[in-house]
């Protein structure tokens, strides 16, 4: 029997991303109508992470839309207990889930959230879908088959980054993060134009060329980065660790290295990273 290529699946991947669709938007209206209501009590989770019930509401719809799709797939979400390593780390497929995305957002009021769900085979994103209800803003890639946005008018927009120019500059930090390093860069750079923007959104809009990079030093989790690590990498861009590599999932502790993401394949990362050590 020949060898399936990475590109050959058990599954229909373009059925399953119209259903995956209906389902995270489904979970985002859900989330948009509890953050407008502004009713919902938050609580802290042990790592301090903030919890309300449009997390758990997310969570439910997400997972009970995935299992009744009876792809007979498991799911790792970060609202949900995490299985041992011992038993995923043997998995063939997985979904991979973050029902919001930026709950800080969510509770301060920022709109700057999203609702990721991304498909792993062998440990690589190869689907992926992200949503920002309160800018209604629906992205989403299949590995080969490019990233797309969806419009108000069910149109499809393909994503395609433009160059970057060193010159001219687009930085997006985080709203929560540390960003004492773009401090860096700016001072080597005057003239770079630095916008704050939360969760997966930010991967989302270099993928789409409205921003050329974002430098992340400091924790995340692979639920954060994976849907929309496929999107990215669909477009053409590039998520990559501090020494170059590309970013993979399903490690033990579940936890992303710092990294830098890029629209402009040729865009000069290591020139970056140098400024942020001078």
């Amino acid at each position: 029997m020949a060898k399936k290529n990475e590109n050959e699946h058990d599954i229909n991947l373009n059925q399953t991303l119209i259903q995956l669709i209906k389902i995270v938007e489904q979970a985002g209206g859900c989330a948009r109508q509890i953050y407008e209501s502004r009713d919902f009590d938050t609580i802290h989770k042990e790592d301090g992470s903030p919890f309300t019930k449009a997390d758990d509401a997310a969570n439910k719809i997400i997972q009970d839309g995935l299992n009744n799709l009876n792809l007979n797939i498991p799911i790792i979400s970060e609202e949900s207990p995490i299985p041992p390593f011992s038993e995923r780390s043997s998995w063939k497929y997985f979904w991979l889930i973050d029902p919001i995305d930026g709950t800080k957002e969510f509770v301060r009021g920022s709109g700057d959230f999203t609702v990721n769900v991304a498909l792993l085979f062998n440990n690589k994103p190869i689907l992926g879908v992200v949503f920002a209800p309160i800018y209604d803003e629906l992205f989403f890639a299949i590995k080969g088959q490019g990233a797309f946005q969806k419009k108000d008018d069910l149109t499809l927009v393909e994503l395609q980054p433009g160059d970057s120019n060193l010159e001219q500059l687009h930085c997006l930090v985080s709203n929560s993060a540390n960003n004492d390093h773009i401090d860096k860069i700016k001072s080597e750079i005057p003239g770079i134009e630095i916008t704050p923007m939360g969760s997966s959104r930010k991967l989302c809009h270099l993928a789409k060329g409205t921003a050329d990079f974002y430098l992340r030093k400091g924790p995340t989790s692979e639920w954060d980065t994976a849907a929309a690590h496929c999107i990215l990498s669909e477009a053409g861009g590039q998520l990559i660790n501090l020494a170059g590599k590309t970013l993979t999932y399903n490690k033990e502790d579940l936890a992303n290295p710092s990294f830098i993401a890029f629209g402009d394949p040729y865009f000069d990362w290591e020139h970056i990273l140098k400024l942020t050590k001078r």
